[in-house]
């Protein structure tokens, strides 16, 4: 995955460490009474970069996407919603970057994944957008599904849990699986029914991946399956349970002994 220029990513990564996010409906405490003219002016000149002919001022864009991501939750609500429109239209509305420059995308994924529902919606929309089907967006693909994850929104979380099982994509459905690990504090009730779906499959992929007929096409391609998503999801089950077993057969065996208990009780 493309990264960002040091700079971006030192004050990104400060801002991921923060608190909890909250939508553009919300009224953050202490948020300003009126909405702030620079952020207005701040949005319409990150669009006039974004909209550049050539392509040719993404990192200067960046610029505003490190400064909204530290200063987002503290907006006025309608900054928020102003920010997220523009971060909309970086994905819907500007012209499509190559699949190997994709930096703006993924700066602005970390703004959205901080944005609650709100995000989670921008999210959503783009990873499902057709300017992105294609096999050479597997990689953004995989980095707004994680996003997505990220947001903790309890209304994509089906839509995670699908993408995760369907997808026919090997990477992005190792991303899919890896986004349900941020979920590890919600309800035992939601964790229960991730775990038990993201096991069926697992299971499913892994004895599928056994089988030892010689030029077996689904054997082949489940083999590949089971590769890319193994770490991934033995680390989400392990964060949704609190146990750590490395195999499906593992897993399934916990599963069926436990799988009605009070895990959080259990440690």
């Amino acid at each position: 995955m493309t990264r960002f220029s040091r700079m971006p990513v030192l004050m990104l990564a400060t801002a991921m460490v923060l608190g909890g996010s909250l939508t553009a409906q919300d009224d953050p405490p202490g948020a300003p009474k009126t909405p702030d003219p620079q952020v207005a002016k701040d949005v319409a000149e990150f669009m006039r970069l974004v909209n550049d002919k050539q392509m040719s001022k993404d990192v200067e864009a960046r610029t505003y996407l490190s400064k909204w991501v530290l200063a987002y939750e503290t907006m006025h609500p309608k900054d928020q919603a102003s920010v997220a429109t523009a971060l909309e239209a970086v994905f819907s509305k500007a012209k499509v970057r190559l699949p190997e420059k994709i930096e703006l995308y993924e700066a602005s994924t970390v703004v959205l994944s901080r944005m609650g529902k709100t995000g989670a919606k921008v999210l959503k929309n783009a990873f499902s957008n057709a300017r992105y089907s294609k096999s050479e967006w597997v990689a953004l693909r995989g980095r707004l599904i994680a996003g997505l994850g990220q947001t903790q929104d309890l209304g994509v979380c089906d839509f995670i849990v699908d993408t995760a099982l369907r997808d026919t994509e090997d990477q992005i459905m190792a991303k899919a699986g890896e986004a349900l690990g941020h979920y590890e504090k919600t309800d035992l009730k939601v964790r229960r029914e991730i775990v038990k779906k993201l096991l069926k499959r697992f299971v499913e992929i892994h004895n599928q991946s056994r089988t030892e007929t010689l030029g077996d096409p689904v054997a082949e391609t489940r083999k590949r399956t089971y590769a890319a998503i193994n770490d991934p999801w033995n680390t989400t089950l392990a964060k949704l349970t609190g146990q750590a077993f490395r195999s499906p057969q593992d897993w399934e065996k916990w599963w069926n002994n436990h799988k009605d208990e009070n895990w959080d009780a259990k440690g």
